[in-house]
């Protein structure tokens, strides 16, 4: 398996931890899929994620100490999480998806091992998010939470472990 499917492989599983029992405030863990597929407002369960690896980059090296090796990158992987949730009567949608983001987040960047083992040169960083309220009549609210997990690959042979 390459270095970028281990990452990949490792921050998904982290998001089925995401229980109530596992003290977590939402059950969002219990429904995970590895798409960006919408979900049926009216069929689905809800809260639910999904997730995609759809994009990478490159990092140049910023300090001049910084200089990279020859035969090897430092890439960047940006994990995306998507996660859904009903909006009940009463509630603010807002607030619904900043508690949905706080379960991903305290998730993917574990305080115990935010480097994954080792596969990793830094810790996991936060990138951002993105909150979609309902549109009128509906009652389903979105969150889009980013992490840049970053890594070093041998050029030419990205299943080639490397230590970080």
């Amino acid at each position: 398996m390459s270095q970028d499917q281990l990452i990949v492989t490792a921050l998904a599983g982290r998001l089925a931890d995401i229980t109530v029992a596992n003290g977590y405030r939402t059950d969002a863990g219990l429904r995970v899929d590895a798409d960006e597929r919408s979900p049926n407002e009216d069929e689905d369960v809800f809260p639910r994620l999904t997730w995609t690896d759809r994009s990478e980059e490159v990092i140049q090296p910023v300090l001049e100490t910084d200089a990279p090796l020859p035969d090897r990158m430092q890439i960047q992987i940006v994990f995306t999480v998507v996660g859904f949730d009903r909006v009940e009567t009463g509630e603010s949608p807002g607030d619904v998806a900043r508690v949905l983001c706080a379960d991903i987040k305290q998730a993917v960047i574990r305080a115990s091992d935010k480097r994954l083992g080792g596969l990793l040169m830094d810790p996991v960083r936060y990138l951002g998010r993105i909150i979609e309220r309902p549109e009128p009549g509906r009652l389903l609210v979105s969150v889009e939470a980013r992490f840049g997990a970053r890594y070093m690959e041998q050029a030419g042979d990205p299943d080639a472990q490397l230590t970080q």
